[in-house]
């Protein structure tokens, strides 16, 4: 029998992965250092409007993107695998080119209706002016996650994670260090000079790796379409399902509530990040076995995602169960009120881990589609349950509606890839 230990194939994965965790634990505890800093320097009341406006700009963001982000990764992987990096820069700046027109068309259209979203969020009081100036940043992100996703096509995993997760948090942090930051506007000014930055940091990165000579290639309009559209509604219904308990929160109660949301959100979130990490290895990994038809390596390798995924987030896990209260009190005192919906929405992001990667597993074997109605169902259930939760339980009822949309959409995911690829991500002690 074949040893996993000794399988050249998942030694490199298990290496990749290791670096990519590094990163990703390294940027997640700048993540989490910034929401603490954002917290204990501007308060509940001001942090709240700034969280706000943060999950704004990630959902037009990616409404923006057109969902290009996992359709330039597996295209860009594809055909760096063969070395035709003609059709790898084709890809490229053909979907760029489609986000940035789509996400400044975003940007210009929100900025014009700012005044309706602050009259419909109306118990945020000052909302308007730090949305206004985070809406800069919708295009900014757009294209500095498509970059990264690129960068991952392309197995520059650090240089991904980097412009992902690392950048953004990393020059916030040293600004409020550094700068006399007391108000969530001045705090929204810093937030898009640091997306610009990580935009140019990325720009370099993906320069530095393009041959300096390629022959010219048209990448057909058709075939970008028929595999982003389709990804379009996945990423939306995506944010919906993870954010729209988080606006639910912000509709009803007060921005202090909002404050109390994201923290929980934002701790728990830590374990989420290390699926992520894991994830920014095996995706394009994914997308080259699929197409050599390596569907036992397939199954090795999301057998390793889960328990790569599982051992780092099990720590988490019993932190947050056993000293909530600690967790949630680095952000303030008031904080720790938070601490029952933290421990919910845990348990939902540990689901997450132990299904492992299966969002990828139908994303870059072509089944998009299975993928968006998946997204769709956890979507519903958010909505649903937030509606209904949220007015009567606050914080507790977004974080019961966050934990079962997560857990539901991923669940569902499972049994869609034991019936389209023939093996079951939750099976990963054989």
């Amino acid at each position: 029998m074949k040893s996993y230990v000794f399988d050249i194939k998942m030694l490199a994965v298990l290496r990749g992965s290791i670096l990519g965790l590094i990163i990703k634990i390294f940027a997640a505890g700048m993540s989490f250092l910034l929401s603490v800093f954002v917290a204990r320097t501007l308060g509940p009341a001001e942090s709240g409007l700034f969280f706000l406006c943060f999950t704004i700009v990630a959902l037009f963001a990616a409404i923006g993107q057109l969902g290009l982000n996992d359709s330039l990764m597996r295209f860009v992987s594809s055909y760096h695998s063969e070395g035709n990096w003609g059709m790898v820069k084709a890809a490229y700046t053909k979907a760029l080119l489609w986000a940035g027109l789509a996400s400044c068309f975003v940007s210009a259209l929100f900025v014009c209706t700012n005044t309706y979203v602050e009259e419909f969020l109306s118990n945020q009081v000052g909302l308007g002016v730090v949305l206004e100036i985070c809406s800069l940043a919708i295009p900014l992100v757009a294209l500095y996650i498509l970059h990264a996703q690129a960068l991952q096509g392309l197995m520059q995993t650090g240089n991904a994670l980097m412009v992902a997760n690392v950048m953004v948090p990393t020059l916030m942090l040293l600004a409020i260090t550094f700068l006399p930051i007391s108000t969530a506007i001045e705090l929204s000014y810093i937030y898009v000079i640091a997306c610009a930055l990580t935009l140019v940091l990325a720009r370099f990165y993906w320069v530095r790796y393009e041959p300096s000579q390629i022959s010219r290639h048209c990448f057909p309009s058709r075939v970008l379409a028929d595999s982003c559209l389709p990804m379009w509604g996945v990423t939306v219904l995506g944010q919906l399902a993870v954010w729209s308990p988080h606006l639910l929160v912000a509709f009803i109660m007060t921005s202090a509530d909002v404050a109390l949301f994201s923290a929980a959100q934002r701790t728990s979130m830590l374990i989420a990040l290390v699926l992520l990490a894991v994830n920014a290895v095996t995706a394009p990994r994914i997308a080259a076995l699929y197409v050599s038809d390596d569907i036992s390596g397939l199954r090795l390798l999301s057998v390793w995602a889960v328990r790569l995924s599982l051992i780092a987030a099990l720590p988490l896990l019993v932190a947050m169960m056993f000293i909530p209260e600690y967790l949630l009190g680095l952000f303030g005192e008031k904080f720790a009120a938070a601490a029952f919906p933290l421990m919910i929405m845990a348990i939902g992001q540990l689901i997450n881990a132990a299904t492992g990667s299966v969002g990828y597993l139908l994303s870059m074997t072509g089944h998009e589609r299975v993928l968006r109605f998946n997204v769709l169902v956890a979507a519903v259930i958010s909505l649903i349950l937030s509606g209904v939760l949220v007015p009567y339980y606050g914080v507790t009822g977004g974080a019961i509606a966050s934990a079962v949309s997560i857990s539901a959409q991923n669940l569902l995911g499972v049994f869609q890839v034991r019936r389209i690829l023939g093996f079951n991500t939750l099976v990963f002690w054989r």
